[in-house]
């Protein structure tokens, strides 16, 4: 709702909105009107037109910069990040605004790093390159179940 009738340029008056949408006016005056004022261009696109993106997870980047809230706007595309999810981010973050935000979101997703010396690979697997590595490994854990990770790095060990 927050973008939805902030973009409509048929309507003159907030009183229309309001009429339009049938929410009380006073409500659209004292609360959405500020809100939608507080999100940046792309949080609004993002609420009006993309399906996965709720007024919810738009209401939970309020109190960011606009900066701030198209990096989470992106993350949330990016890896579909779900009300609840972001939430989690969001108290990660304001616990630790300084951590890397990918880390972050990692994190609040469950996503687990796990890290594998080089030197545990085969020599075949060791002259590829890491992105071929990687879903090489992610291949021969699963198949053997011996892991589950969404997310391999690799050591030089």
């Amino acid at each position: 709702m927050l973008s939805l009738w902030a973009n409509y340029d048929k309507y003159k008056t907030i009183k229309e909105v309001a009429e339009a949408i049938n929410a009380p006016y006073e409500t659209v005056r004292n609360v959405w009107v500020p809100s939608s004022r507080k999100l940046s261009t792309k949080l609004k696109q993002c609420v009006a037109s993309d399906a996965s993106f709720s007024d919810e997870h738009g209401r939970e980047l309020l109190k960011y910069p606009h900066s701030l809230q198209n990096k989470f706007a992106d993350l949330i595309i990016k890896k579909q990040i779900t009300r609840a999810q972001l939430r989690e981010l969001t108290k990660k973050y304001d616990t630790n605004p300084d951590a890397n935000l990918d880390e972050l979101t990692d994190k609040a997703l469950g996503i687990e790093t796990v890290t594998v010396p080089k030197s545990k690979c085969s020599l075949r697997e060791q002259s590829k390159s890491t992105r071929d590595i990687q879903a090489s490994v992610v291949k021969t854990f699963v198949r053997h179940e011996v892991i589950e990770a969404q997310k391999i790095t690799f050591s030089s060990l």
